[in-house]
């Protein structure tokens, strides 16, 4: 038994024993134990041994992180130079000077070339690669990194399924997801963004019967693990008892839950054969809720009669167990999800169809990204890795690269990826024990919180057990926290042995808690404090807590440095935290905590560059009315545009506010507005000052750059001025830096626009270092350390996330795929919620470790801060089990919760109280006096010429029309007339209208042209010409376009090849005049349009040399027009 001086001294015996530069290391270094410290100090180790810096070659897994060990080990070199003071005690000191002592004799001038000590990145040293083997690496040259990489997967991903009409597996993947297109883009996407985990083992998904071997490998692994578990002699004691009651339920109903055990002749082996009887015997013991069941639960329709000897003999052994020790019932209850091992042929259908549909999807990937030069970081990876794997000699390739490795230290080693440890092995391929090469590999796999990022924790364990390649490095295991206090770390003890997994899982991820020694004597008082809050007070009452907390612990620590921490797991846990520490003036740092589209400054200037990039979007416009700029109560809007909700807000404006209604009047007519009569004084200035800003400047967007343009709008009608928030100016700069550098022309993209401001957050309110509150989540706080850290709303409870396209697994029996489930099925897919239930336990087992990531950060005080709820006694009831406080209540101390709230002073507020924010009159006037008479000129010209062409947006509303016609034409040809008929047409009217809106048809005249379009394509379904069009779509070509002798281009609207001749379709939208008949209506179209086609025929025919004919085809008359 280790006292705590003992455990001292065997710790620095092993960081002593880790510099050893001639052997290689792992080394678990918990929370607090100095993990940087003993990395830089191996290096400076190494770099006194080596012939040249290059050598050594440290990689991290973030930038920061190799920034600040460079600067760290620069700083000791320094240190030591600038200083003849010689200290025999102090260790990296004593490295530095036989470091400066090699750079001396070898000259290298490392303190004057500091890019010779090789600290990079994973993704760095993988790109270095890629640049410098471009033929190896298959890439030719290193493209740029996506900053929008999202939109490539999405764009590969509808390239896959436009290819429906090519592949049926395609088809058959879309009718298993309910032709849900969206969903299928979605589900496509999101795997690209991990096909550095599938699309190595893809090649094992197509070997059926390699799959269901690993899969009976991986069940009886189970097996034996839950074998190994069960209580001692357990089969002795429940067989003969179990089996009465089998027995008893077989003379009810032959077939029944305990069934498989009515030839229980034998001792159950970890053997796939025997699962029946083991998940039998799962049913039989534990509830529903996977705990094992009370005496009271064993009756009579589980066989148990009452008084039974049998039924006494189970409940002894079940009372028998020590509970607090039963990791065998989660085991037990794991086996319930158990599938057959082998796949139907219709699983097996499925399978093959989704796997394709992602092979596919991963080819059109790199298509894209090759017609963009640009890649993500996972294909850099993959081509790194495809250079080292060319059966060349690694030296050879990593001598044309000027590297001669000889030494590789990986930091934070348990965020490793899959990938990343095969490029290590690669490295490391030719190395072999004794021939001075070392690998060093330090990190705490009960840290892994990074599976998201692809991190793999069970490398870790693999490495302890296996090594890597040839080497098999020693492993070494730090126990010592010179973070925390002494009461911080006992707490964390006691809880997390409780929580963690009592074994290492390779195959999980499951790692086993060890135990940490503090350095840091203990503080006076709890090291831990719960504060429930009443949860009717809402996510309000949560914020005010942790308030009151902050302005104590400030007040506390006055005049000191002391860094305080709130943590969330999400950023949307957050509640009104943020907005009351600004009311409260309390400094702080939010790091990727606040969307910036969740500021109102950017939300307003959103909806105010959607108003003027289209007068039609009456939600925008009534959002910048609304909104400070102008202030509009809701019964004003009401009284002004309540009662027309087709006509464009913008036009609107122009009436109500008698703007320009003669050629000849002044700006403003001299009768009252409808706008003056009945709005009050105050409202009708708001109304027409702002008015006249946004409808002089409507417009105008092509003539400035469209940040320059959009800012000057935004100045007008006061921004810079109308906003409380300090920090209101600084994120409007954020947005229109944003559209100067992805949409400098003034062509806007307006959902991608949005997509970017999504991505975009809030910078921090602070440069108050000493007394600064950082805000972060669980996952951004790795690494950092705080004097105090508040764990904030600890209640809520882990979202689902969505199924995938398909699961898959890589352990150490092999690979495992399985399909998702067709939507319109009721029945589960077995091996799929086996693979998903395994998947469960991983994220759980990370949710444990994020837990403790947080806890591990403070160095003095944790507050935890959560919602409860009480029962009936005043107590506070059990949490949710899935959330962090439902793990943590066990170790937690909860007293009466009847007077939580009374000393924050917290009153729950009305939701609807919220007074309107809006630009003073005082800024009105600013506004009124800014606007010149130019503007007034600008108006009179946008009014005119918009009353000519009634908001068409400059474009032709019949070729809009015929273009979206043309679409839906396609889609229908595409996907086929089984499919499509006039109901299931009809369920499109909707999107076919906002087809049309989206393409440029206003608002007020979107349903006449909708009915035109619908019409149109229900007559074809309809006519016998038309549904022959429809069902010739493999032998046609549609809106081909040709290019005659002099350049022209031509658009085809339908080419038909007959074999030995073509024919041309041109569809036609137009309508008979009034007083037009049928045979004159034919002789008009033909006169019109028959020289048009007669050069289609001309153009195609040099092109080809076939016979050519021309026809027209009138949907809405269902009538053919034959050209001679």
């Amino acid at each position: 038994m280790y006292t705590k001086k003992n455990i001292l001294i065997q710790d620095e015996d092993i960081r002593i024993e880790a510099l050893n530069p001639c052997e290689s290391f792992i080394v678990q270094a918990p929370a607090g134990s100095g993990k940087t410290e003993l990395l830089i100090n191996r290096f400076l180790s190494l770099l006194s041994k080596s012939s040249k810096p290059e050598d050594v070659v440290a990689i991290t897994f973030t930038r920061k992180a190799a920034f600040e060990m460079r600067a760290r080990v620069l700083q000791k070199l320094q240190l030591v130079k600038n200083c003849d003071e010689i200290k025999q005690d102090d260790l990296s000191w004593n490295l530095s000077v036989e470091v400066l002592k090699r750079d001396q004799k070898f000259e290298w001038n490392i303190l004057e070339y500091p890019s010779r000590l090789i600290i990079k990145t994973f993704d760095a040293f993988c790109s270095n690669l890629v640049s410098s083997l471009p033929w190896l690496s298959r890439m030719g040259g290193m493209p740029n990194i996506s900053d929008d990489i999202n939109s490539h997967y999405t764009h590969a991903a509808k390239s896959t399924l436009s290819l429906i009409e090519k592949y049926d597996f395609i088809k058959r993947t879309l009718v298993n997801l309910d032709l849900d297109m969206k969903g299928s883009i979605d589900l496509i996407a999101d795997l690209l963004s991990k096909r550095d985990q599938w699309l190595p083992i893809m090649r094992h998904g197509f070997n059926r019967d390699k799959l269901e071997e690993t899969l009976r490998l991986t069940v009886e692994q189970d097996l034996l693990n839950l074998l190994n578990e069960m209580p001692y002699d357990w089969q002795s004691f429940i067989k003969e008892p179990i089996k009465i009651a089998a027995n008893n339920l077989a003379k009810i109903n032959s077939i029944n839950v305990l069934s498989p055990l009515l030839d229980w002749d034998h001792s159950l082996t970890s053997k796939v054969e025997d699962l029946p009887k083991w998940k039998a015997i799962a049913s039989l013991l534990l509830t529903s809720k996977n705990t094992l069941r009370n005496s009271k639960s064993f009756n009579k329709k589980l066989g148990f009669y009452s008084g039974s000897l049998h039924k006494e003999k189970l409940i002894r052994w079940v009372e028998s167990i020590n509970i607090s020790s039963s990791y065998w019932v989660s085991l037990l209850a794991d086996i319930k999800h158990a599938p057959n091992i082998f796949f139907t042929d219709s699983q097996w259908d499925r399978l093959s169809d989704q796997l394709n549909t992602l092979c596919l999807s991963a080819a059109n990937l790199i298509l894209r990204f090759n017609d963009y030069s640009e890649v993500d970081f996972i294909e850099i990876n993959q081509r790194a890795l495809c250079a080292l794997d060319n059966n060349n000699d690694i030296n050879d390739i990593l001598f044309r690269l000027d590297y001669q490795i000889s030494h590789i230290l990986i930091d934070e080693f348990q965020d490793t990826s899959l990938i990343h440890f095969n490029i290590l092995e690669k490295l490391t391929s030719s190395w072999i024990p004794g021939d001075g090469k070392t690998i060093f590999m330090v990190g705490d796999p009960m840290q892994s919180i990074y599976s998201f990022r692809k991190a793999d924790v069970g490398l870790f364990l693999s490495v302890v057990k296996n090594g890597i390649g040839n080497i098999k490095p020693k492993y070494l295991k730090l126990k010592n926290n010179f973070r925390s206090q002494s009461g911080i770390v006992d707490w964390v003890n006691n809880t997390f042995v409780n929580l963690f997994p009592l074994k290492d899982s390779l195959d999980l991820g499951g790692i086993s808690y060890s135990k940490s020694i503090s350095c840091v004597p203990g503080i006076p008082g709890d090291a831990v404090e719960f504060h429930p809050v009443l949860s009717d007070g809402g996510d309000d009452a949560l914020a005010y807590t942790t308030l009151n907390i902050i302005e104590k612990t400030l007040a506390l620590h006055a005049g000191n440095k002391h860094h305080i921490a709130v943590l969330v797991r999400s950023r949307n846990h957050l509640g009104s935290l943020t907005e009351l520490m600004k009311k409260k003036s309390i400094a702080f740092n939010a790091v990727d905590i606040v969307h910036l589209c969740d500021k109102p400054v950017v939300s307003d200037l959103v909806q105010l560059i959607r108003a003027l990039s289209h007068p039609g979007d009456r939600l925008a416009w009534l959002s910048v009315l609304r909104s400070p700029f102008c202030g509009l109560t809701l019964d004003s809007m009401y009284k002004l545009f309540g009662d027309d909700h087709n006509t464009p807000i913008p036009s609107l404006l122009f009436d109500v506010l008698n703007i320009l209604e003669e050629k000849n009047n002044s700006i403003y007519d001299k009768t009252p507005s409808y706008a003056e009569l009945n709005l009050s004084h105050s409202e009708f200035l708001r109304i027409s000052q702002v008015a006249l800003v946004l409808l002089s400047n409507y417009g105008q967007s092509n003539n400035f750059p469209m940040a320059t343009f959009v800012e000057d709008v935004w100045q007008k009608l006061g921004g810079a001025n109308v906003y409380q928030d300090k920090d209101a100016n600084k994120d409007a700069n954020s947005i229109f830096d944003l559209i100067d550098e992805h949409f400098p022309y003034g062509i806007l993209d307006i959902d991608q626009f949005e997509d970017r401001v999504n991505n975009l957050f809030a910078s921090s309110n602070s440069n108050n270092i000493d007394h600064c509150v950082d805000i972060m989540t669980m996952h951004k706080s790795k690494g950092l350390q705080f004097d105090t850290v508040i764990l904030h709303g600890l209640h809520h409870s882990s979202k689902n996330d969505r199924d995938p396209l398909i699961r898959f697994e890589s352990n150490s029996n092999g690979v495992l795929f399985a399909p998702i489930n067709p939507k319109y099925s009721n029945d589960s897919d077995l091996i799929s919620d086996y693979l998903k239930n395994r998947a469960r336990i991983r994220n759980s087992y990370e949710i444990d470790r994020l837990m403790y990531v947080a806890c591990t950060r403070a160095k003095k005080k944790i507050h935890l801060v959560a919602s409860v709820k009480l029962d009936e006694n005043g107590l506070c009831s059990n949490p949710n089990s899935d959330s962090l406080l439902g793990r943590l209540w066990s170790n937690i101390s909860t007293d009466d919760c009847k007077n939580l709230n009374k000393e924050l002073g917290f009153t729950k507020k009305n939701s609807n109280s919220k007074p309107l924010s809006r630009i003073s009159l005082d800024g009105l006037s600013l506004i009124r006096e800014s606007t010149c008479q130019d503007n007034r000129n600008i108006i009179e010209n946008f009014y005119e010429k918009n009353k000519r062409e009634k908001y068409s947006l400059l474009h032709n509303c019949d070729a809009i029309m015929g273009t979206v016609m043309h679409f839906w034409l396609r889609r229908i040809a595409e996907e086929g007339l089984d499919l499509w008929n006039i109901d299931y047409l009809l369920k499109y009217n909707y999107i076919i209208r906002k087809h049309l809106i989206r393409s440029g048809i206003p608002v007020f005249d979107v349903d006449k042209y909708t009915n035109i379009v619908v019409t149109a394509l229900s007559n074809m379904l309809m006519d016998d010409k038309g549904l022959w069009l429809l069902s010739n779509y493999n032998n046609s070509r549609r809106e081909w376009s040709l290019v005659d002798d002099h350049g022209q281009i031509f658009v085809l609207d339908v080419a038909l090849d007959l074999g030995d001749s073509w024919l041309i379709v041109d569809y036609k939208l137009s309508k008979i005049h009034e007083n037009e008949d049928i045979n004159n209506f034919i002789v008009r179209i033909k006169d019109t349009y028959s020289s048009q086609l007669r050069k289609y025929c001309d153009v195609l025919y040099h092109l080809d040399k076939k016979k050519t004919y021309a026809a027209i085809y009138l949907p809405l008359y269902k009538i053919w027009i034959e050209l001679d």
